[in-house]
């Protein structure tokens, strides 16, 4: 549905008053938002742009409502026309990365808002804004994917002469343990993609349709000794590719005939990306005792079923999950100690759980599909944009009749600036004079003069003159009319009015006469040039305590 959104410009008006306690109802709050479709990819629908303000900001929320989006990034332009987005000078397309409000998330989010001061604004001159609002978004599905694994193992010979092993197996002392990664590396350089799985070189049973790694009996023997409690270390190595549009959640191993255990014999030590996962076996309980392996504790391996890759002998339970996994290429190393007569190893799989990113596309907010474009020439881009049209809201004058506070049955009262409800600033005309200024409120002087409207009206000369204020809400570049009535007082000695808005001059009104008697004037064709405008009333003349007299301020739009 193509909606114009209308834009309120309260403005700054809440905050200015808060400090004098007058309680203003925005024009806009949340619950009259404006509404346009997102789409991606220039004809899928997957959220909504949000449109509202209150006094003091303009807001605007990106939303994604359909499963499986979130975005990374979101901009956002507001112009008074659509020729002052940022566009390549080259092609004319639309170049969100130089749009004045930027936002980034990592990690993604479904939903972004933007909070802009209406002072920000200031460029907004003209009655129709320009939003162009702009996203990198991802569609994702949930997927499990097994890497394919590339493996490697490290040589070694039928020959079970230690000799003929020289870098093929990594020797230690006792029930090993007491090496480290980078100890090891130089010696097990020597790795081939044969004979991994299956059909290894082994030594002891072999079990047909089975997938497991066996090795043969080749530890350091002493000269015409027997079983040393040496160690040989061998290497299993496998790369594999995590897709780049792929964002893991979990990542574990997993042995493919077995549930809740890990068959070993004797020992294993497992590096994802050269940090130790985990490790244990059937010496871990030695190697622990000793300071554990890279000071880590390892899990003691027990026998119990069967393993037939191990001849009983397993790790209980499950592989820790991996969390140093990266997009791209990885790779998994084990090492497999083996302490006497023939070890085994079960085939280990590698199953991720994730994100699966399907998609990635730019978003756009518009009216309807395509319409309308940022850039219309044949080497244009899709990018959209929005037009909004300002709600031209009468201004918030607050209390023009000075009929708050209410002075009651006194003829009159004096209120200090900051007094709850005035609604106007008061200061001293005279920057000299000491103190808080007051404003002074009337319903009948001495002489029977009354009001020009309603019950009560202020008089410009308390103990002394005084200027009053207000910053009221307005829009850029738009005409206003102000009217007013005032009147000198007698006894006053030529009592006189001045009127300034945004700071400019814009009337001086005097009366030698010296009677009181109501002039109204009207003043039009006053230009605001901000979102804020102050306007300002300022005695002058004598400051005796007798003074200009000021009723039914009206500030409204100029037709």
């Amino acid at each position: 549905m193509k909606r114009i959104a209308s834009l309120f410009i309260s403005l700054m008006l809440m905050l200015a008053l808060a400090s004098v306690g007058i309680t203003q109802v925005s024009a806009g709050t949340v619950d009259d938002k404006d509404y346009y479709p997102l789409f991606a990819g220039q004809s899928t629908e997957i959220g909504h742009l949000e449109v509202w303000n209150d006094a003091s900001n303009l807001y605007v929320r990106f939303v994604l409502e359909e499963e499986g989006w979130e975005m990374t990034e979101s901009h956002l332009a507001v112009v008074d026309e659509v020729s002052q987005i940022p566009v390549s000078a080259k092609t004319l397309n639309a170049v969100p990365g130089q749009f004045e409000f930027k936002q980034m998330y990592e990690p993604a989010v479904s939903e972004a808002l933007y909070v802009i001061a209406k002072g920000e604004l200031i460029g907004i001159t003209d009655p129709t804004m320009i939003l162009a609002a702009h996203a990198e978004v991802r569609h994702s599905i949930s997927k499990s994917i097994a890497p394919e694994m590339s493996w490697m193992r490290s040589l070694e010979s039928d020959d079970i002469d230690v000799d003929a092993n020289v870098n093929e197996v990594y020797h230690t002392s006792g029930f090993g343990g007491a090496w480290s990664y980078s100890d090891v590396m130089p010696y097990l350089t020597n790795l081939s993609p044969e004979n991994v799985w299956d059909n290894g070189i082994y030594h002891g049973p072999v079990v047909p349709n089975v997938s497991y790694a066996s090795w043969k009996y080749a530890y350091t023997i002493p000269d015409g000794g027997s079983y040393a409690g040496a160690s040989d270390l061998r290497l299993f190595k496998a790369t594999f590719n995590v897709p780049e549009n792929y964002i893991i959640q979990g990542a574990t191993l997993g042995v493919v005939n077995y549930l809740d255990r890990i068959p070993i014999n004797d020992n294993l030590y497992i590096y994802v990306n050269e940090d130790l996962l985990m490790w244990g076996g059937t010496r871990a309980s030695v190697i622990n005792s000793a300071g554990g392996h890279e000071g880590t504790t390892g899990i003691s391996a027990i026998q119990g079923s069967a393993q037939v890759e191990t001849d009983g002998w397993y790790l209980p339970g499950n592989f820790p999950n991996i969390d140093n996994l990266l997009t791209g290429m990885n790779k998994l190393e084990i090492f497999v100690e083996k302490n006497e007569l023939w070890g085994g190893l079960g085939k280990l799989d590698l199953h991720l759980t994730g994100l699966l990113y399907n998609r990635l596309d730019s978003a756009w907010a518009a009216h309807d599909v395509g319409d309308p474009l940022i850039n219309t020439t044949l080497k244009g881009n899709w990018a959209t944009y929005i037009e909004y049209e300002f709600t031209l809201e009468e201004p918030s004058l607050l209390n023009g009749d000075f009929e708050s506070p209410s002075v009651g049955t006194s003829p009159w009262y004096i209120y200090p600036d900051g007094t709850t409800n005035l609604g106007w600033r008061v200061a001293w005309t005279d920057a000299l004079m000491p103190g808080v200024a007051y404003l002074e409120l009337q319903t009948v002087d001495a002489i029977g003069f009354l009001p020009y409207h309603g019950l009560q009206h202020a008089e410009l000369d308390s103990s002394s003159s005084v200027r009053i204020y207000q910053d009221v809400a307005t829009m850029a570049m738009q005409d206003y009319k102000l009217s007013f009535s005032w009147s000198p007082r007698t006894g006053g000695l030529v009592d006189g009015l001045e009127v300034y808005w945004d700071g400019a001059l814009v009337g001086t009104y005097t009366d030698s006469v010296d009677i009181q008697s109501w002039h109204t004037v009207v003043l039009h064709d006053l230009v605001a040039s901000t979102v804020l405008t102050r306007l300002e009333f300022r005695e002058v003349g004598v400051a005796n305590g007798s003074g200009t007299m000021l009723d039914y301020v009206l500030l409204t739009l100029d037709d």
